[in-house]
């Protein structure tokens, strides 16, 4: 046991020394002189370049459902702000409005609900309504819809018919039509 304890030892010492000992000379005399060196600095970088290629997809979700019936004769492709025209079905153009709740009936003088609201912002934010958007469609509604948009087939003056309003969630960041 003495013999191994004297064997570790003795690796131990010549491990260190090996391996702790400084491979450098030491300066003895005149050749122990500074030594004076010159170099030439330029400016640079130091990297690399990667070429990737990436892609980003985002799935099209449907924000409203056609209610019309009849034949698409335009759509307006790329992408739609609040009260822009999305597509006409026959003669009926079709706008988009931002809101929650929606467009389930034909707006007209009488009817009250957060549909008529939506409508009543974008009116206001058109600038044919003063006031605010009280979700009650009565005289001042009535005249800022025909001071917006000229009287459609099969609707009545003033009134809003069914299906010529999207609701889409939030239009303009989100909102686009894409034509296939």
């Amino acid at each position: 046991m003495l013999a191994l304890m004297a064997a570790a030892a003795g690796a131990a010492w010549w491990a260190a020394r090996v391996t702790l000992t400084s491979a450098v000379p030491e300066d003895t005399g005149a050749q122990g002189a500074v030594q004076v060196a010159w170099a030439e600095a330029s400016q640079g970088s130091v990297g690399r370049s990667l070429p990737l290629s990436t892609t980003l997809r985002q799935p099209a979700l449907p924000v409203a459902q056609n209610t019309l019936s009849g034949v698409v004769t335009s759509i307006a492709p790329g992408e739609v702000d609040e009260g822009d025209v999305v597509y006409v079905v026959g003669d009926t153009a079709v706008r988009v409005v931002q809101g929650e709740s929606p467009f389930w009936r034909e707006l007209a003088n009488n009817t009250k609900g957060e549909d008529v609201a939506a409508l009543q912002q974008l009116l206001i934010a058109e600038g044919y309504l003063a006031g605010e958007a009280d979700g009650d469609f009565g005289p001042g509604t009535e005249k800022a819809v025909k001071a917006g948009r000229r009287p459609r087939v099969g609707s009545r003056p003033g009134s809003c018919r069914w299906g010529s309003w999207l609701r889409c969630r939030r239009c303009r960041r989100w909102c686009s039509w894409v034509s296939r």
